[in-house]
C-alpha cells in the first residue's frame, strides 16, 4: 500500500542543515522523511525512557512502513512530486537550467538546456568546463523548482536564563509559509494486522489534527495522508541483446550503504556486488559500467538524549549508476523488472524507514537528456 503525503507550510520552517557551532542556520531545502518518521512516532504517546509496544517496533523499526522524503511541489496550489536532478546532469555555466526556465545571463532570457552523460559518458568534443552540475528539483516538464525561503537575524539566546544575548546575532534561512511538499508513506508486504492498526489510527489522527511542528524554532505544517498516490512504479526496459540487459539506478535520496566484511565503512558509490546480490534469483552477473555520485554527511537530532545524532556518510541524492547484467538461462525480460520493481519499492541500504535510500530504476531523465540526442530540454 503507498500513501501520498502531503505537507502545507503554515510558519516558517527552519530544517538545519547541520549542527553547527556557528550563528549560522541554513534550512534543507525539501522535508526528510525522518522528520516525519519522529513526528508521527511522537504522536503514538511514546515517552522516552519507555519500552515500545511490539506494534510499536513493527511500524517503526522493522523496515516494513517506509517514509520517504517530501520535496517540493511542482505546482503552487496541488500537490505533485518533483525529483532530484541526477548528478550526471550537467548546464552551461553562461545560460544556466532547463530551456524553460529563466536565465538572467542568456542573451534570450532562457536556460540553455540540461544534458545527461550517464549512458554516453562525458562527450570527447565538449569543454567540461563549460558544463557543470546543475542541483535541483524538476518537474516533469523539465522546468527547476525551487522552494521559496526566509532570511532573519535574531539574537542568540541563553537558554538557561531564557533571554538575549547582547552583541550577539545568528541568521537563519527558513522555507516560507505557502510552500507545499510531496512524498510517500510505503506500507510493505507482511506487515501484522495489530501493526496495521497502529497506522489507521495514526491516519485518523492525522486527519482529525493535521498540524504539527516540526524543525528549528520550530515551524508548523499541515500534514495531509491521501489513499491516491502518483507513485512511479512502473518500469521501462529494453529487449536484451544477447542475454545481457543494462539498467540505471538513481538515489532518489541520500543512501547509507556500508561493506560487507564486519568493516562497516561507508561506501560512496553502490557497487556491482550488491546490486548482483539483490537480483540473484534472476541475474547470473553485473557489471558498474558508469557512475556519477557524491558522499555528504548525514546529520540529526536524537530527541530521547536532546542531543546530534551520530553523523553518518551517505550517498549524495541524485547520484546516477548505469549497470549492464547478464541473465540467467530461462529468465525473462518480465522476471528481471519484477525483481527490479520490487527493489525500487523497499529501497536499498540503512536506515530506509526514515527516507533515505529511495532509488529510481532506469529514470527516463538519462534517456530524454542524453548528450547523444541533442534535445536536452
Amino acid at each position: 500500500m503507498i500513501y501520498g503525503i502531503h505537507a502545507e507550510v503554515l510558519d516558517d520552517i527552519c530544517i538545519v542543515k547541520s549542527q553547527s557551532a556557528s550563528n549560522q542556520y541554513e534550512t534543507l531545502d525539501y522535508i526528510p522523511g525522518r522528520i516525519v518518521w519522529g513526528a508521527l512516532a511522537d504522536l503514538t504517546g511514546i515517552k522516552p525512557g519507555e519500552e515500545p509496544s511490539k506494534e510499536f517496533i513493527e511500524v517503526f523499526y522493522s523496515g516494513s512502513v517506509i517514509f520517504n522524503n517530501l520535496y517540493p511541489s511542482a505546482v503552487t496550489d496541488a500537490y505533485v512530486r518533483t525529483y532530484p536532478t541526477p548528478l550526471s546532469a550537467r548546464t552551461m555555466k553562461s545560460k544556466k537550467g532547463f530551456k524553460n526556465d529563466g536565465c538572467l545571463s542568456s542573451e534570450n532570457g532562457w536556460g540553455g538546456g540540461v544534458c545527461d552523460w550517464l549512458i554516453d559518458g562525458v562527450p570527447r568534443d565538449v569543454d567540461t568546463e563549460e558544463w557543470i552540475i546543475h542541483p535541483c528539483f524538476y518537474s516533469s516538464n523539465y522546468k527547476t523548482i525551487e522552494p521559496t525561503f526566509t532570511y532573519s537575524i535574531h539574537h542568540e539566546r541563553d537558554n538557561k536564563r531564557g533571554t538575549t544575548k547582547e552583541g550577539q546575532l545568528f541568521t537563519r534561512v527558513s522555507i516560507s509559509r505557502g510552500n507545499r511538499f510531496v512524498g510517500y508513506l510505503k506500507i510493505l508486504d507482511g506487515l501484522p494486522s495489530n501493526a496495521r492498526g497502529l497506522i489507521d489510527g495514526l491516519i485518523k489522527r492525522i486527519k482529525a489534527y493535521p498540524d504539527l511542528y516540526i524543525g528549528r524554532k520550530p515551524g508548523r505544517i499541515r500534514l495531509e495522508i491521501s489513499e491516491y498516490s502518483d507513485y512511479y512504479n512502473e518500469i521501462s526496459m529494453d529487449q536484451p541483446s544477447d542475454r545481457t540487459i543494462t539498467f540505471t539506478i538513481t538515489c532518489y535520496s541520500d543512501t547509507i550503504l556500508t561493506e560487507d566484511g564486519g568493516f562497516f565503512r561507508y561506501l560512496s558509490y553502490i557497487p556491482a556486488e550488491i546490486v548482483e546480490k539483490e537480483l540473484s534469483n534472476v541475474i547470473q552477473s553485473v557489471n558498474l559500467e558508469n557512475w556519477f555520485s557524491s558522499t555528504i554527511p548525514v546529520h540529526g537530532w536524537h530527541g530521547v538524549y536532546r542531543r546530534p545524532a551520530e553523523i553518518e556518510i551517505g550517498i549524495q541524492k541524485g547520484s546516477a549508476f548505469l549497470f549492464n547484467a547478464q541473465l540467467k538461462d530461462g529468465v525473462s525480460v518480465n522476471d528481471v523488472k519484477k525483481a527490479l520493481q520490487a527493489i525500487q519499492l523497499r529501497g536499498i541500504g540503512l536506515r530506509r524507514t526514515e527516507g533515505f535510500g529511495e532509488i529510481r530504476i532506469n529514470d527516463p531523465f538519462h534517456k530524454e537528456q542524453a548528450w547523444r540526442t541533442g534535445k536536452f530540454q
